[in-house]
C-alpha cells in the first residue's frame, strides 16, 4: 500500500497536467505545480480559498449542482468552466470530478 501512495506522489508531482483533488468541504486538498503554472495562484492561495471562488461567477451555480449529483450519485462529472486567473482574466477549462 505504501508503494501505491509513492507511486501516486510522483505521478501528482511530476506530470505536467493540472490535476488535483477537492475536498467535501469545497477547498482543494491538493494541487500541482501545474496549477499555479496556468492560473498565476500560488499553492498556498490555492488551497485556502474556496474552489468556487475561482470560478466565474455565473458557472458557479451548475458547476455546483453538478458536483453535488456526482457526489450522490458515487460517479464523475464532466465540466467545462471559466477559471480565475490572479491578472484577473478567466481561462476556459475541461476537467473531471
Amino acid at each position: 500500500m505504501k508503494h501505491e501512495f509513492a507511486d501516486f506522489d510522483q505521478f501528482f508531482n511530476l506530470t505536467k497536467y493540472m490535476a488535483c483533488y477537492i475536498r467535501p468541504d469545497g477547498f482543494f486538498g491538493r494541487v500541482n505545480s501545474a496549477w499555479s503554472l496556468e492560473f498565476g495562484w500560488t499553492q498556498e492561495e490555492l488551497l485556502s480559498t474556496p474552489v468556487l471562488e475561482f470560478l466565474h461567477p455565473n458557472d458557479r451555480p451548475p458547476i455546483s449542482q453538478a458536483l453535488l449529483r456526482a457526489a450522490e450519485a458515487n460517479s464523475a462529472a464532466a465540466i467545462d468552466n471559466r477559471f480565475h486567473c490572479k491578472d484577473g482574466k478567466y481561462k476556459w477549462i475541461s476537467w473531471n470530478a
